[in-house]
């Protein structure tokens, strides 16, 4: 026969386990949404305008995002050791 009392306990123990770990379940669904949210989506004409976006940024001479931000280019270590080539 069932003993109701230790259903009753097993169910406690596990839904109390459940609203402890509300937290760490709730932070980690949060990562998953913005994970998400911040990827990076294709749409038509994306390569277009990374192409008109590369080009305005090599014809204003700047430098690209992220980790090549600052490395220099061999113009800017040629002028460093003083041959001018512009």
């Amino acid at each position: 026969m069932i003993d109701i009392d230790e259903c009753y306990k097993k169910l406690e123990r596990r839904y109390t386990n459940l609203l402890r770990t509300t937290g760490e379940t709730e932070n980690s669904f949060f990562q998953h949404v913005g994970g998400i949210y911040n990827m990076d989506l294709n749409y038509v004409g994306k390569a277009g305008d990374k192409f008109y976006a590369e080009l305005e940024r090599i014809m204003l001479r700047q430098k690209k995002h992220g980790f090549e931000q600052n490395k220099k280019s061999e113009l800017e270590k040629l002028q460093e050791k003083g041959i001018d080539k512009t």
